[in-house]
C-alpha cells in the first residue's frame, strides 16, 4: 500500500490563531505575576500585612533582617508559582 505523507511544517489558519492566543495568554500571565509580586512587596513594606496573631509583620527598623528575608522569599515564591502554573498550562502538550 501506498503511504500518504504530509508536510507538517505548514501552519493552518487555526494553528496560527491558536499560537497568537497562547502568546497573548502567556503575556497576560506574566503581567499578572509581576503585578502580584509588586503588590505583595508594597503591602509588606508598608505594614499592611499581619501575622496569625494580628500583629504587623514589618515594623521598620525593629524588624529582624531574617524575618524580612523570609517574607521576601515567600513573596517571590508566590510569584514564581504563578509563572510556573502559567507555563505548565500553556505548554501541557509539549
Amino acid at each position: 500500500m501506498c503511504q500518504i505523507s504530509r508536510d507538517t511544517n505548514d501552519e493552518t489558519p487555526l494553528q496560527s490563531r491558536l499560537n497568537k492566543l497562547t502568546s497573548s495568554i502567556g503575556k497576560v500571565g506574566l503581567a499578572v505575576a509581576f503585578l502580584v509580586l509588586v503588590v505583595l512587596l508594597v503591602r509588606y513594606f508598608t505594614g499592611h500585612t499581619t501575622d496569625e496573631n494580628g500583629n504587623r509583620e514589618f515594623k521598620g527598623s525593629k524588624t529582624k533582617s531574617d524575618d524580612i528575608i523570609n517574607a521576601v522569599v515567600g513573596i517571590v515564591a508566590a510569584a514564581v508559582t504563578l509563572l510556573s502554573l502559567q507555563f505548565q498550562k500553556d505548554y501541557h502538550w509539549l
